[in-house]
């Protein structure tokens, strides 16, 4: 085979492999402006300048065109003037030279696109889009509204990450699941659906997680986006619940390149205190049935108090009533031993009836008369049953009336000399049960337990 015919067959292989990827460069591009490239797909990055990047196939493609020029112009000098350019083989090392320095340039650039080569540091940060994300609701709904000075288009809503020595990462689900592209000046709204920790089925709204967070927590969320330049940038915002229940997402002033944001930590807490608050909760079973106790031991004296002031009346009253009934049982000592006396005396009267009038008053007519000792006892006797009945009034004992009938009426001058007996007897113990029925409320909330 001829140079002409070995380099038309070289550079058609050549040719094959660099429309190849020529249209890998021009399909990447197109994703790059739809805005549809996920987060892990491979992005063109700056290392290599960017005419460069985009048409090095086309710039090989010339030069292999231009090295098929050559080998055409050799094979047309050779046929005419043989020998005149030398033999073929002399340009072999020159024409080996050239495929090398093209495959080496190919090679670069073809590596500077593979994913596995870091995008460079020296994206200017200063150019990159302001990502601004609000959260309003509507009705039951919640949504994140998305907004920015400049094209942009959100690659991925990181997980809310909460920290409070602990952590822990929820998803947001979203309705689309990917934004879509965010011009300058407008806004794109995802609704969503709540939010759910890896391998748990239980989902949360936004609002209800963050109610169950306290001040010394932070919560976080890291959106990953892009521009039209396909640049990738992260930027953090941190929630807060306002009174409303609005939640504020405050971007962090700067903006980072992507997967280069920190979740700031919370700040450290004394251990001791965490050990005595865990020592605490350990004991908080039986500090709890103790304090159970005691609140019922308070609230058993404050009623019994309660009990003792409202029955501490009656209980004074009782005592009252109890010494009118050592009175009344003196009354009766006092009638039984006249009674006894007179039974016993040579000169007895007949007294039957001793409280008729005829013995207990004396009329103006028996004036200058000698009184026998009996009447004059009865008298007295009659003195001290008076006394003792005012006594007893002053007391306005409620629903008292004993069942001589004391209350009533004056001293029954009708009564024979048993029923005399009867009634003092019946008054003695009507007064007792009585003294006891106001007593026993004081007695009975003094004697309780505690």
């Amino acid at each position: 085979m001829s140079a002409s015919d070995w380099s038309t067959l070289l550079s058609n292989l050549l040719t094959v492999y660099l429309l190849y990827r020529q249209n890998k460069i021009f399909e990447r591009q197109n994703e790059i402006f739809a805005g549809n490239t996920e987060s892990g797909a491979p992005q063109m990055p700056n290392t290599v300048p960017r005419t460069l990047r985009r048409y090095w196939p086309m710039i090989v493609m010339a030069l292999m065109v231009l090295l098929m020029w050559t080998a055409t112009g050799y094979s047309y000098v050779d046929r005419n003037s043989p020998g005149r350019l030398g033999p073929p083989w002399i340009f072999l090392p020159g024409l080996l030279c050239l495929i090398g320095l093209l495959l080496a340039a190919g090679y670069t650039v073809v590596r500077s696109e593979s994913p596995a080569v870091e995008r460079s540091t020296a994206t200017d940060i200063r150019t990159a889009p302001r990502l601004q994300v609000d959260f309003s609701k509507s009705g039951q709904h919640h949504w994140l509204v998305f907004k920015s000075d400049k094209i942009a288009f959100v690659r991925k809503v990181g997980p809310l990450v909460s920290r409070e020595r602990y952590e822990s990462k929820h998803d947001f689900t979203l309705v689309p699941s990917t934004p879509p592209r965010i011009d300058p000046g407008a806004a794109v709204q995802c609704r969503i659906s709540g939010l759910r920790q890896v391998d748990s089925p239980d989902i949360r709204s936004l609002l209800d997680f963050l109610r169950s967070g306290n001040n010394e927590g932070v919560d976080s969320v890291v959106v990953d986006y892009g521009d039209d330049h396909g640049n990738e940038f992260s930027r953090r915002f941190d929630l807060t619940r306002n009174q409303d229940d609005s939640v504020a997402w405050i971007p962090e002033p700067v903006v980072h390149l992507r997967d280069q944001v920190q979740i700031p930590e919370p700040e450290w807490k004394n251990l001791a205190d965490l050990r005595y608050s865990l020592a605490l909760a350990e004991r908080f079973p039986e500090e709890q049935k103790a304090a159970l106790q005691y609140g019922q031991r308070v609230e058993s004296d404050k009623q019994r108090l309660i009990k003792l002031r409202a029955s501490y009346s009656n209980f004074l009253l009782s005592a009252k009533v109890s010494l009118l009934a050592e009175d009344a049982a003196s009354l009766l000592s006092e009638y039984l031993s006249l009674m006894e006396a007179n039974r016993k005396d040579k000169n007895r009267l007949d007294l039957s009836r001793p409280l008729g009038r005829e013995w207990i008053y004396r009329e103006d007519y028996e004036d200058g008369l000698p009184i026998p000792w009996q009447q004059l006892r009865l008298m007295f006797l009659r003195e001290h049953y008076n006394r003792h009945s005012w006594q007893l009034r002053d007391l306005a004992l409620t629903g008292f009336d004993s069942e001589s009938g004391l209350l009533n009426r004056r001293l029954p001058t009708e009564l024979r000399a048993a029923e005399v007996t009867d009634l003092f007897e019946n008054h003695k113990k009507a007064l007792l049960q009585k003294a006891e029925e106001l007593s026993n409320p004081y007695v009975e909330a003094l004697n309780s337990e505690s």
